[in-house]
């Protein structure tokens, strides 16, 4: 996917504040007219074929023929703007979601889906009114905040210690057919949350704030693992020393959107060894992280982009920096470019997703406003 090599740089050599060119393609300030507004926080959105989902805490979606009871999950017409009758009726928060050609798999900390016991992970119909898989009923102990799918199996990450009656460490495995039995992907992350998981052809990447992963220390925060076992695989060391909350991996980079009580940063490290190509850092957490062309769209909460790696013990910049409220992109190489939309909720942007083809950015969050227009945990640029 990504076909532009990055220049080698450390943290103390920051690329410039460049004013961006026609050609890098960044999408507009203000969002697109004519999509539903959400009544709270939007954490998760994916897409298949012309139809979007959404997941997060909201309890009903207005579009522009009405408002819609829709509790935890919700599903858009991309060519309309419609809201669409699929509805799951989640009691709990959705954190995130996946869709496959069986299903729309839902994850989070929740206890039932359309009326039936489901704890923390569930399996739905992709068309109709959100039907409930019948026979897929993993019941994890604990919250999950990920799942991914492979050709034949799906991949959760979170909380949980427990799946049935099996103990996982916050990873596991289970196949998307019956039967629906742990598989033998057994890693363990140690002292902190999985928040994120991206397949890849060298394996499994894991990110989050666990201190240990398969009961090495140096395996921490971000880490590749086999697809077979979840051994971890030691090519793959990226130097990281606070939490990250998400990632984008393309064919030769890692990107990943970091927090942390000093400010939070976005990084590209190689997928050959994990080295750092580049770090841009910000004065409050980075939370979600994408790539779509040659542009990487990164939010979160923060207010100003550091021109150097210079920063107070609480985030403040001190070698220059840059407005940019909760929102910014960056090239693939690393230098700030034109997208600033200004999301007006302190807590920001929580969920990107892209339809690359047609340069759609979809954007989740808690604000209501984006560049002063009425958008309402949910935005869709391009």
């Amino acid at each position: 996917m990504l076909k532009r090599a990055l220049a080698s740089l450390t943290a103390a050599a920051l690329l410039a504040i460049a004013v961006p060119s026609a050609s890098e393609a960044v999408v507009p300030d203000g969002p697109s007219a004519g999509f539903p507004r959400f009544d709270d926080t939007v954490r998760t959105i994916a897409h298949r074929g012309a139809t979007i989902y959404v997941g997060g805490d909201f309890d009903h979606v207005t579009d522009r023929a009405g408002s819609y009871v829709r509790h935890g999950a919700a599903a858009i017409d991309a060519n309309t703007g419609r809201v669409l009758p699929w509805n799951p009726n989640v009691r709990g928060q959705v954190r995130d979601l996946a869709v496959g050609k069986e299903g729309v798999y839902l994850v989070g900390s929740f206890t039932r889906v359309k009326k039936q016991d489901r704890h923390n992970v569930a399996r739905v119909s992709r068309v109709g009114r959100g039907k409930v898989a019948r026979h897929f009923h993993p019941r994890a102990n604990g919250a999950v905040n990920v799942v991914t799918l492979m050709k034949n199996r799906v991949f959760l990450g979170g909380e949980f210690t427990r799946i049935g009656k099996k103990d996982r460490t916050r990873l596991a495995a289970v196949p998307r057919s019956r039967p629906f039995k742990l598989t033998g992907w057994t890693p363990e992350a140690q002292n902190g949350r999985v928040l994120d998981i991206v397949k890849s052809r060298s394996g499994i990447y894991v990110a989050g704030e666990f201190r240990s992963l398969n009961g090495k220390p140096s395996d921490q925060r971000l880490a590749l693992v086999t697809k077979k076992t979840g051994a971890t695989k030691s090519s793959f060391d990226p130097p990281i020393d606070r939490v990250v909350f998400d990632i984008a991996v393309t064919s030769d980079t890692v990107f990943a959107a970091q927090g942390g009580l000093q400010g939070g940063g976005a990084l590209a490290f190689s997928r050959a060894d994990g080295g750092r190509l580049w770090e841009r850092r910000f004065d409050g957490d980075v939370q979600a992280i994408t790539r779509m062309g040659d542009q990487v769209y990164v939010g979160g909460h923060f207010t100003r982009l550091c021109d150097d790696a210079n920063q107070e013990p609480n985030g403040t910049c001190l070698g220059g920096e840059t407005p940019r409220l909760r929102a910014a992109s960056l090239t693939l190489g690393g230098t700030p470019t034109g997208w600033n939309p200004r999301p007006d909720s302190d807590l920001g942007i929580t969920a990107f997703s892209t339809y690359p083809g047609q340069g759609r950015l979809l954007v989740g969050g808690a604000f209501t406003h984006m560049n002063g227009v009425r958008a309402g945990r949910f935005a869709v640029f391009g």
